[in-house]
């Protein structure tokens, strides 16, 4: 979460002074530092929310949703590329956690994102593409959102099957021991 973090940072410094795109930096930074108090809190309190941790992980996303909301309300809505990274914490939520957590996530994001439509700041550079051939920033910003959301979405789930692998062939081990220690 600090990676996305840093790249929420990132990404909102060089659209507003290596593009100068004006940002309203208050929602922004209200956001943004709703999702380090709830890292360090988690840090924090992490020894005791072990019994908990599905719904621990659970509502993080869907306060990551809702900081996501806040961020894409401020920097165009819906007309904001980096809205498909909606779908990389409903994928996250697939691998990680129970069905009831991954539809209501789902359902959670469809919601916000349609909210977005009524409560977004405008961004110009965001609202068009260019008819001229030329790449548009709003295009340009559609391809760097999907690349981030392939990267974190693969990433992810390679990381989460290699540990299956591991289980797995930890558990075939442990099977052919028990086997061998029967005979």
């Amino acid at each position: 979460r600090y990676g996305l973090i840093a790249g929420e940072i990132l990404l909102l410094v060089g659209v507003s002074r290596g593009l100068g795109i004006p940002l309203p930096t208050v929602l922004l930074a209200i956001a943004i530092t709703t999702q380090i108090i709830s890292n360090a809190a988690l840090g924090h309190f992490q020894s005791k929310l072990q019994n908990n941790a599905e719904h621990v992980v659970g509502s993080l996303f869907v306060l990551d949703a809702l900081c996501l909301t806040l961020i894409l309300a401020a920097t165009g809505g819906p007309t904001n590329p980096f809205s498909l990274l909606y779908l990389v914490q409903i994928t996250f939520s697939a691998v990680m956690l129970h069905r009831a957590w991954t539809w209501a996530l789902g359902i959670i994001s469809i919601l916000l994102f349609g909210l977005l439509f009524a409560i977004s700041r405008s961004v110009p550079a965001f609202q068009a593409h260019n008819a001229t051939g030329e790449l548009s920033l709003h295009l340009i910003g559609m391809w760097v959102a999907f690349a981030t959301a392939a990267v974190l979405i693969s990433y992810f789930i390679a990381k989460v099957s290699e540990e299956a692998r591991q289980k797995e062939q930890e558990l075939l081990l442990m099977q052919k021991q028990l086997a061998r220690n029967e005979r």
